[in-house]
Formats: structure tokens, C-alpha cells, sequence
């Protein structure tokens, strides 16, 4: 379950995380975060946590942190924000974090674990991060 906490300034409406919940490395990913300002906003954050299996903090941005504004958002208003980025995470599953906040961190919406996904792989790789790699190899002959 998702624990949610904040001052209710402005409510997240829905989370998604396209295309699907079965990603592969490589494969490019959008998280979309659709929220309603309660009350009149100036300028508010909206961030994304993702977290493996364990707990551990693994990527963690926000709108602040990628230099996007909102600038004013009038009460009543809904807003969406879209993070888009290839997948570099290894084989395993893990959960997605998002909040609002105001510029200073201050939590208005925060939802976490609000959605679990799985990075599927055929490479048996170690840590957390898959990267595309190439090896050269030769013989040397003295």
C-alpha cells in the first residue's frame, strides 16, 4: 500500500508509467504525474523516486532539479507533468515515489511505492544499473 502525506495544497490525480509495468533496459520510459492545485500554486514541484526491492533510493528528479517552472497555477487548475528517460536499471522490481512540493521541499501531495514495476533481462548482470556495454578483445602476440 501507498502511504500519502502532505499539506493538500495540491492533490495528485493519477500516476502512470508508460508503456507498461514490464520494462526491459534500454527501453525509454515515461512516468506521467497529473495533479489539481487545492489552492493557488507558485511555481510547484513535482518530483519522481524510484526505489528497488530493498528500499534503496535508486533515481530520484523532479521538475525543480530539471530547470521546468510552472510559474502560477491558479486554484481549481490540473497540471501534468511528464519524465521521460531510457531505462538503465537492472533485472528487478521496484517501486515508484511522486510528490508536489512547494520550491522549498515542503511536501503538498506525496504518494510512495504508488506503483511497482519490474525490469526484465535476459543478461545476468550485477548492481543496480545495466549499461549497454561493448568488449573488445584480442591476443597479443610478443
Amino acid at each position: 500500500g501507498s502511504f500519502r502525506h502532505g499539506d493538500g495544497a495540491s492533490k495528485i490525480l493519477a500516476v502512470d508509467l508508460l508503456p507498461s509495468k514490464s520494462v526491459a533496459p534500454g527501453d525509454a520510459v515515461t512516468i506521467r504525474v497529473r495533479a489539481r492545485a487545492e489552492k493557488d500554486l507558485e511555481n510547484p514541484v513535482v518530483g519522481i523516486l524510484i526505489r528497488n526491492r530493498l528500499g534503496i533510493d535508486v533515481f530520484g528528479t523532479n521538475t525543480r532539479i530539471e530547470h521546468v517552472e510552472a510559474g502560477c497555477v491558479p486554484a481549481g487548475e490540473t497540471f501534468e507533468v511528464e519524465f521521460v528517460f531510457d531505462c538503465l536499471l537492472t533485472r528487478q522490481d521496484y517501486t515508484l515515489t511522486v510528490a508536489t512540493q512547494y520550491p522549498d521541499g515542503y511536501s503538498q501531495d506525496w504518494l510512495d511505492d504508488v506503483i511497482s514495476f519490474s525490469v526484465v533481462d535476459a543478461r545476468d548482470v550485477a548492481g543496480l544499473a545495466s549499461f549497454r556495454t561493448r568488449v573488445n578483445w584480442r591476443r597479443i602476440n610478443t
